[in-house]
């Protein structure tokens, strides 16, 4: 059992590797503890003792890091993977603890269109890659930006004291929302910034001086910065814990992969109308006025970098504002000696320390050493030591009023699995490891801890991720059921009252079995975010790893507003044999719609460099703009064939905002023309039932258009452009943006007319979708032929001249899914079908008409739902889509319930 050990005061140095220096702020703060009984002092010079006869060595320190400069080499930049700060375009302050990066006035790698913020933020890590976590910050007067004329160091940091960059500029619209920057009104003030670094901060202090060059008072202005910590990162408030619910608080910190930040005042709170790590807007609470003629004043707050723990920034948040802290030392061993690495050690308020019980106070983890370090008020607390191998430990309540504490925990043995994830035939012959997910269910086990809040998906208490299916991962001892997949064409394997031991490493063995037939069809999901989107935390491997156990074979990076590759990640993993990656971007215009681009020039093995895209990325692409005028400035990038509608009806949906009328093919708003220099759209799970596509339905439909947007089904949308002449391929697609976020749920199966990843090409991927040649599956797969050769899209119809057509359709899924019923649409009206159990045919339409055919009950084994011909008649030239739909969960191997659907077989009458 977990054991607490509580020491007090000077008797914890002798067990601990390491004391701790102080709050973190100015060095200064609460002192280093030092045993008084060493005579000497630490001082400038370390001096060497020696015998008389000896020389004696004096060894200066190496000098003092603290500057102020404009980037001139790849060396200045701060590195990793959310850096994009860029040579000869940004000035850096640094000293011996933190490293920020400002971009050069004019400069927009992402969202600021004006230049002079910090866009990238780091601890020093002398010798080792940077690790950048930050997106952006700029500053904001009465909801306007500044214009940014000028960047220029005002101190170098020469004196060793303070390192300062100036930026100068007026006030001016964001160029972000045009909805906001019409409401807002010209300030005619100057505003000037300076970020300041002292000689041993982690932090920047921030002044911005406001003046007013008009001949009215400028009151009441709400001025503060717009902060984007970036999807990577988790936000956390003194107030809300990492619940973020409040509005008012003392402190913004973010934290996650490595590196953590915080946004604070000296006093008084912070306005935040929206709490998210992917954009907020944060509000000073002060009443800012300033007199006209020349009248001036000003507002400061700070910009804080931390160790990647809630804990390296609050203790500074303290300092800064003042608050009266107590030390608290943590460390956490097992066998009694043995430090433990990545311990999140969590304060609650005493009684609240349980699993989903209150809010979390503070948070540390666990360094090399097993050490941690809390500066916080006294009072009674609760203390929760968690890793995701070992049972939670949750101290006693404890008060903490001495000066300095130390409270260690000696955690419970990790448990270990070793998986052994196969592909076998039908015989049951091992075929060799697969890439795979195990998803855990409780049966007698503690779930992971619960920031791990992906986890809770579905009732599952740990989900585990192989690109290799034969490695070690930690898991909580208890018993489990763990069910192992590899997505929609395998089989599962479930396996009840899986026990891990504490201490022990414990095989978990499956064989997958690929049931059902794709051959000549690569699965894709063309919508799905990592760290380079501004709400997304996955790194690029972790992305590429989760897209291998869904079985996705073609992968696109539509981040938003960014141009990335998973390229050098499947080069790092060594997996271009199954997986390959398709360069896009998602183009996020603000409260209008966005849109996917695919096909961007890119050398998909190098990691991304923001100069090679520049022009390209960013609000730039679409500030001031038309969307018309968007489509063809994307056109104009090189590689770029696809632009994709996304989530068409939602509330950033293109079709939405226009005013979209299936029925008339017309766009209502009268914002702007629409632009319909599009190729494909999301449909996805927006399928409606056939009801909404009869012409009983069409004067209901129009009146949504108007009224009520954002409920027609996106399939309706879909056949409105499609019988409106526009060729628009219909796809699935996830948008992930999360661990265990879905990946591949939906997906699209295309007629690339190989299986091997290595063997398509981006343009061959990219011709697929202009051609149509897509099925959408959420599980099911379906074939339609004629005369034994696939026929779907545009460019390959099917021909008839005596009134009639005769397809051949086929359905198979894995025998764990329930697939219910088939829906034809003929030109975007269902037809009424009859099926004898060998023929599909069309019928007269009757006013009981379902629309429907029953596919068979799976028996045990079965992934062979439908094999049939179907008959039609088609009325002139026409087109069909094939719609099957399931019941039940896809759960715990994905998302949502089974249905697939092809894109639109055209059919030819000639006389």
């Amino acid at each position: 059992m977990s054991t607490t050990l509580r020491m007090i005061g000077s008797m914890v140095c002798a067990l601990m590797v390491a004391c701790s220096s102080g709050n973190g702020g100015n060095g200064g703060g609460k002192p280093d503890l030092v045993d008084l009984s060493t005579p000497e002092l630490i001082a400038d010079v370390v001096v060497e003792t020696a015998e008389p006869d000896e020389v004696v060595e004096v060894v200066a320190p190496p000098e003092p890091i603290l500057s102020a400069r404009l980037v001139e080499t790849s060396e200045d930049l701060i590195g990793g993977e959310n850096a994009y700060g860029m040579v000869g375009r940004a000035y850096i302050l640094e000293n011996e603890r933190v490293r920020f990066l400002i971009q050069d006035k004019g400069v927009s790698a992402h969202l600021s269109m004006k230049g002079g913020n910090i866009i990238d933020a780091d601890i020093a890590r002398p010798g080792e890659e940077g690790n950048d976590q930050f997106r952006e910050m700029f500053t904001v007067v009465g909801l306007r930006a500044s214009s940014v004329d000028s960047v220029e160091v005002f101190k170098d940091g020469a004196d060793g004291k303070q390192a300062i960059l100036k930026v100068e500029g007026t006030d001016s619209e964001t160029g972000l929302v045009g909805v906001l920057d019409s409401i807002t009104l010209p300030l005619n003030a100057s505003m000037t910034t300076y970020y300041i670094l002292d000689a041993d901060a982690s932090y920047l202090r921030i002044r911005t001086d406001v003046t007013n060059n008009g001949d009215k008072d400028l009151k009441g202005l709400m001025v503060g910065d717009f902060l984007t910590f970036g999807g990577g990162q988790t936000l956390f408030t003194p107030e809300g814990g990492f619940g973020g619910v409040e509005t008012d608080v003392s402190a913004l910190i973010s934290v996650g992969g490595g590196t953590s930040y915080g946004y604070t005042i000296a006093s008084g709170t912070i306005g935040v109308p929206l709490v998210d790590a992917n954009g907020t807007m944060s509000f000073l609470d002060l009443a800012f006025s300033v007199k006209a003629g020349g009248g001036e004043n000003h507002f400061e707050r700070y910009f804080i970098v931390g160790k990647g723990d809630v804990a390296s920034v609050l203790n500074v948040v303290h300092e800064l504002r003042g608050v009266e802290t107590m030390h608290l030392g943590g460390f956490a061993w097992y066998d009694n000696d043995k430090p433990i690495e990545g311990v999140k050690v969590t304060l609650f308020a005493e009684g609240e320390g349980v699993p989903g019980g209150g809010r979390a106070l503070t948070q540390a983890v666990t360094d090399s050493e097993g050490v941690v370090d809390f500066y916080y008020p006294g009072g009674v607390y609760d203390v929760v030591f968690s890793s995701p191998g070992r049972p939670t430990h949750v101290s006693e309540s404890f008060a903490l009023d001495k000066i300095y504490e130390i409270l260690g925990v000696v955690m419970d043995g990790e448990g270990k699995v070793q998986l052994d994830i196969f592909e076998v035939d039908k015989d049951g012959s091992n075929l060799g490891a697969i890439p795979g997910k195990v998803s855990f269910y409780c049966e007698d086990a503690e779930p992971v801890w619960k920031e791990l809040g992906e986890y809770e998906r579905h009732g599952l208490c740990r989900v585990l991720h192989s690109a290799t299916g034969a490695e070690v991962m930690a898991v909580k001892p208890g018993v489990y059921k763990a069910v192992v997949s590899r997505g929609i064409e395998y089989e599962r394997v479930e396996v009840s009252g899986f026990e891990v031991k504490e201490g022990e490493t414990v095989v978990l063995s499956a064989g997958l079995l690929r049931s059902v037939d794709t051959t000549g069809w690569m699965s894709g999901d063309f919508h799905q975010h990592t760290i380079g989107s501004i709400d997304a935390g996955p790194t690029f491997v972790e992305k590429v790893v989760e897209n291998l156990t869904e079985g996705v074979e073609i992968a696109a990076t539509t981040d938003h507003d960014n141009i990335t590759s998973y390229g050098p990640a499947i080069v790092e993993l060594g997996v271009g044999d199954l997986i390959t990656s398709v360069v896009g971007d998602e183009v996020s215009v603000n409260t209008i719609g966005h849109f996917n681009i695919l096909g961007p020039e890119h050398d998909l093995d190098v990691a991304y460099d923001p100069h090679h895209h520049y022009d390209y990325i960013g609000a730039k692409l679409f500030s001031g703009k038309t969307v018309p005028e968007v489509f063809a400035d994307i056109r104009a990038i090189p590689g770029v064939k696809v632009i994709q509608i996304n989530h068409g009806r939602s509330s950033s949906g293109y079709l939405r905002w226009a005013r979209f009328d299936p029925v008339s093919g017309e766009a209502l708003s009268e914002e702007e023309p629409m632009a319909w220099d599009f190729d494909s759209m999301e449909v996805k799970d927006s399928m409606g039932s056939p009801a909404q596509f009869e012409e009983a339905a069409d004067a209901g439909i129009q009146e949504m258009a108007l009224a009520d947007p954002g409920e027609i089904p996106l399939m309706r949308d879909w056949f409105g452009l499609l019988a409106h002449g526009h060729p628009v391929c219909g796809m699935g697609n996830s948008d992930a943006h999360k661990r265990n976020d879905g990946v591949g749920y939906s997906r699209n199966f295309l007629d690339v007319g190989t299986d091997d990843p290595a063997d398509v090409s981006t343009d061959e991927v990219l011709e697929a979708i202009l051609a149509q040649r897509n099925v959408v599956s959420n599980g099911p797969f379906i074939r339609v032929t004629a005369n034994g050769a696939h026929k779907m899209g545009h460019l390959d119809p099917v021909k008839s001249t005596d009134g009639s057509v005769v397809l051949h359709v086929t359905v198979s899924a894995p025998s764990w899914m329930t697939v219910n019923t088939l829906e034809i649409y003929a030109s975007g009206r269902p037809l009424p079908l009859s099926f004898d159990g060998e023929t599909i045919m069309q019928e007269e339409p009757d006013q009981n008409f379902s629309g429907t055919v029953a596919l068979l009950n799976p028996e045990e084994g079965q992934t062979l739902r439908l094999d049939a011909d179907v008959v039609l008649s088609p009325e002139g030239d026409s087109w069909y889509v094939f719609l099957v739909r399931g019941s039940g969960s896809l759960a715990p191997v994905g998302e949502g319930y089974p249905f697939a659907y092809t894109n639109p077989i055209y059919v030819e009458s000639s006389p």
